[in-house]
């Protein structure tokens, strides 16, 4: 099986996968970021967030929180891996900027969680 995916065809359509799939979520991830910081969304009692999640936790965390931490891991090991095949084409640039605006994405997520939602 590993040596059917040394054709050129083969391997050039798990990479396009692969990509499909990153920026797949880095785009999910940036939805549920902006979606954060809207009230309706996570601060209501019976917010969307409640609605669509709230029966679901993992270690008293709801998913969509769990999900965004899973998924910023494996889009910064991602990013690592991507960093040396920087110059190797314009998709692994786009790919690794996704990554870097995604983690940084992140970090303001984290930042606005621990300072506004917990002072008021």
């Amino acid at each position: 099986m590993i040596d059917d995916l040394n054709h050129g065809g083969d391997l050039r359509e798990v990479r396009r996968a692969g990509n499909i799939l990153l920026r797949g979520t880095v785009v999910l991830n940036f939805l549920l970021f902006a979606l954060s910081w809207c009230p309706w969304h996570s601060e209501e009692h019976w917010s969307i967030s409640d609605q669509l999640f709230g029966k679901y936790h993992l270690a008293n965390f709801r998913v969509d929180f769990v999900w965004m931490i899973a998924s910023t891991m494996a889009i910064f090991l991602v990013a690592l891996f991507l960093f040396p095949r920087l110059k190797s084409g314009r998709s692994a640039q786009l790919d690794f900027d996704l990554c870097i605006a995604e983690i940084l994405g992140f970090c303001f997520f984290i930042y606005g969680s621990l300072t506004f939602r917990f002072v008021n």
